[in-house]
């Protein structure tokens, strides 16, 4: 059911990339070269997304998305991997290292808010109504620009290419991830963690800079990173300093053997 692939270094440490909702494992092409120097990356497909298959249900919960998680850990038999999660696919790694903190070596949390407020709420139930009812080109369009600090500073090239391949996506795979990210408060989760822990966000990515930061001081180990000039999808819009962030958590932080 669940798409995924494996590049890099066959013996390195394993670290896992989880992609941000309405995206697919494309997402982290470039920190898969970069980190493939020297790591043993493994990259899936969300349920729904890319190559990954649609299971049954019409709202997935993060639950869901971390027992997808574990399954790719099992398949690619993976004892203990660094975790490097956005937006939606940080969810994933959160409740899988609460329910199996054994199997991660570190958690890269990145861009996505522990708790659904109200309004936030409303946005996603909108979203899949809009989904069902009218398909995805419209949400896709909204979305890929909200992602972006300055979209202008982006090629055209990539911004054609996220906006089709979340135009492409089946809406009721939309429809149930966006219902079943309506309802959730991982905020006690994270500050649960006895693992390492990387707070990364874009500095203009609403009011995260200010909440990572608050948190940080409430977990057992958790660093915050913030990266300028970027908004959601700092991987993108400002991978350079995105990739030293992440390699400077990943050097202090080794898995040992996997």
């Amino acid at each position: 059911m669940i798409h995924a692939i494996e590049s890099g270094t066959p013996g390195g440490e394993p670290i896992v990339f989880a992609h941000a909702l309405g995206t697919d494992l494309a997402l982290w092409d470039s920190q898969a070269d970069r980190f493939g120097a020297r790591c043993r990356v493994i990259r899936y497909d969300a349920r729904g997304h890319g190559a990954s298959g649609l299971p049954a249900g019409d709202a997935w919960a993060p639950t869901d998305f971390a027992d997808d998680l574990l399954a790719v850990l099992d398949a690619f038999e993976v004892q203990r991997a660094h975790f490097v999660g956005i937006s939606m696919g940080a969810l994933a790694g959160i409740v899988a290292a609460t329910r199996v903190p054994e199997r991660f070596a570190s958690v890269v949390i990145c861009d996505v808010h522990l708790h659904t407020t109200p309004v936030f709420a409303a946005d996603l139930r909108a979203r899949a109504d809009a989904a069902r009812v009218e398909g995805l080109a419209r949400v896709a369009e909204h979305m890929v620009a909200r992602w972006f600090a300055d979209p202008t500073r982006m090629t055209p090239a990539l911004i054609a290419g996220l906006r089709e391949r979340f135009a492409t996506m089946m809406p009721s795979a939309y429809a149930a991830c966006a219902r079943g990210l309506a309802d959730y408060d991982l905020r006690d989760a994270v500050r649960s963690l006895r693992l390492p822990v990387l707070l990364v966000c874009g500095a203009h990515d609403r009011d995260l800079p200010a909440v990572y930061g608050a948190l940080a001081t409430e977990c057992h180990d958790a660093t915050v990173a913030v990266i300028e000039g970027a908004g959601h999808l700092p991987n993108l819009e400002a991978p350079a300093a995105f990739d030293a962030a992440l390699g400077a958590f990943i050097d202090a932080h080794r898995a040992g053997d996997p």
